[in-house]
Parts: C-alpha cells; structure tokens; sequence
C-alpha cells in the first residue's frame, strides 16, 4: 500500500464507554476512515478522490463537523517529508590553477601601487 501523508485521530467521551473517529490520507488520494466504540475495532469506511488535494479539503470538513458534535483532538501526524539530497562539491583538480576574474586582478592593481 502507498504512504500516509496524514493521520487524524479524534475521540468522543461517553457515559457509554466513548468513540473513536481516525482517518488516514494516502498518497495517492485515498482516505481510509475507521470509527466506533472505543473498546471495539471499529467499522472501516474508504473513498477514493481524484488527487490528494480534493481528499484533504474533504478530510478537513469532516474534521470540523465532528469537533462541532464534541469530539477532541487526541492525536495528529503528518508525514514527513525527505530533506532534499545536498549536491556534493566539486573537488578543484590538483594541476588546475584557481580562476581569478579580471576585475579582481584590477582592484588588486590598485591597492597594491607602490
């Protein structure tokens, strides 16, 4: 299965023991939602969406409706994103002399001038 990118989990205390709402973002635009009773495992729902964007706009909704109906934010995980690879430095070869520009070698001219 492809990576998360974003998992919710929201949680509803009750006299009757509580529930639970999670819901996970995959990559590739699929939201796959989990509910219940908190000592239960739950039912798991799925819906599939264009792109990612569309699903997260979706995701964000339900996620205010049910902080409307009284469920707390219990935990929240975004994916972390890969640093990009550093471009290695290239090393100068041993019988290559360093470049000077021109208009270094004449600021130098000048404060030089004996």
């Amino acid at each position: 299965m492809h990576a998360v990118i974003y998992a919710v989990r929201l949680t509803s205390p009750s006299a009757s023991g509580g529930k639970f709402w999670t819901a996970e973002l995959y990559e590739t635009g699929l939201l796959q939602v989990r509910f219940g009773a908190l000592r239960s495992s739950g039912q798991t729902q799925e819906k599939r969406f264009a792109d990612r964007n569309r699903a997260f706009a979706y995701l964000d909704a339900k996620i205010q409706e049910k902080k409307r109906k009284g469920y707390q934010l219990e935990s929240q995980r975004f994916a972390s994103t890969p640093e990009p690879a550093t471009k290695p430095i290239p090393k100068p070869n041993a019988g290559e002399k360093p470049r000077v520009s021109p208009a270094v070698d004449s600021e130098l001219a000048l404060r030089w001038d004996f």
